[in-house]
């Protein structure tokens, strides 16, 4: 075995390798050369981008209608992972486990943020069109 930081991206790039399927559009990283016992050709990742984006429309829905307010916990929240520290956007603000420098990891996390591919307009019939397919599938 061996010690490496993964993210579940890393999961779905992994089993693209894996089927032979090359894509441009994935975020992770193929983590299969840390299966083989072959030396590994590039340096393994140092940390790892959390992401959270709030909670489910039906969830704030039924919060809503309790008389709960929403915005609190229905936001992006992101927050980085290294192999000693875990830095993430709460509920209340920043918080950090760990021994690690909280404003290197804060820069770190405003990097990794600002590399992210975010999807911006989509339209009501975009949403309407994926909640139904979402709800055929049993999700909502």
């Amino acid at each position: 075995t061996r010690d490496a930081l993964v993210n579940l991206l890393d999961v779905y790039a992994t089993v693209l390798d894996l089927a032979g399927i090359e894509s441009d559009h994935r975020r992770g990283v193929s983590f299969r050369p840390l299966l083989s016992s072959d030396p590994i050709a590039r340096e393994p990742r140092v940390n790892a981008l959390l992401e959270y984006h709030g909670i489910s429309k039906r969830r704030a829905l039924a919060l809503e209608e309790d008389g709960y307010d929403t915005a609190p916990v229905d936001r992006d929240r992101y927050g980085i992972a290294t192999a000693d520290c875990y830095y993430f956007e709460g509920p209340f603000g920043t918080e950090l486990l760990g021994d690690c420098d909280p404003a290197v990891l804060e820069s770190e996390l405003e990097g990794l943020i600002a590399d992210l591919e975010t999807r911006d307009g989509l339209g009501e019939a975009d949403l309407s069109g994926l909640e139904s397919q979402l709800e055929d599938l049993g999700y909502l």
